[in-house]
């Protein structure tokens, strides 16, 4: 016995088939966008598949100021790496107390 009723199952069927309509996906990690599971944050097709569905279901008239926002904030982390101000993007922080490191950075 299936959880969903007969018509509800052919709905989904119906979208997932619908020729207007695209899902985007990390097909190495199985990430979708807007689906439970979370993207690897250092997979460059996760990444693509969350800015783009971003972009997608950001209304038309927003899309603009929400492309600046993001552009901005990029520019704003690639100023804090250069400039020292932040630890490397993907390494785990360094961690001290009273002057001695505490567990072990990993290492990408």
């Amino acid at each position: 016995m299936s959880i969903l009723s007969k018509k509800d199952q052919e709905a989904l069927i119906s979208e997932a088939l619908d020729p207007t309509k695209v899902t985007l996906t990390c097909g190495t990690h199985t990430y979708a966008y807007g689906g439970k599971t979370p993207p690897n944050f250092k997979c460059k097709r996760c990444l693509f598949t969350m800015f783009m569905g971003l972009i997608a279901n950001t209304p038309p008239d927003k899309r603009k100021e929400q492309m600046e926002m993001l552009e901005f904030t990029i520019n704003e982390l690639i100023e804090a790496k250069k400039s020292g101000k932040m630890q490397d993007f993907f390494k785990h922080p360094e961690v001290y107390v009273g002057g001695k490191q505490i567990g072990v950075p990993k290492v990408n």
